[in-house]
């Protein structure tokens, strides 16, 4: 399933593309300093993805449901799910 990050409106423009995940993307929040993105899904992953490239940096990929939300600590040291 594609996402894609969007630029400011008014003249609002895909520019980043996320590929990767197999189900349903359940949340997407920004790191503290909004140069990841974190997003979760029905497929049991969780992913951490350069919001500029949209590169996937790191799956965490061993829950046993589906991932319902991701968020990251506030110094980006740590991230959380709940599943």
């Amino acid at each position: 399933m594609n996402r894609g990050v969007w630029g400011r409106a008014p003249r609002a423009r895909g520019v980043v593309v996320l590929s990767g995940h197999e189900d349903w993307v359940r949340s997407v929040t920004f790191s503290p300093d909004s140069s990841l993105l974190l997003t979760s899904s029905g497929d049991r992953k969780a992913k951490v993805w350069n919001a500029s490239t949209g590169e996937c940096l790191c799956t965490f990929a061993r829950h046993t449901g589906r991932v319902n939300s991701a968020a990251f600590s506030p110094d980006r040291s740590h991230v959380v799910t709940s599943s």
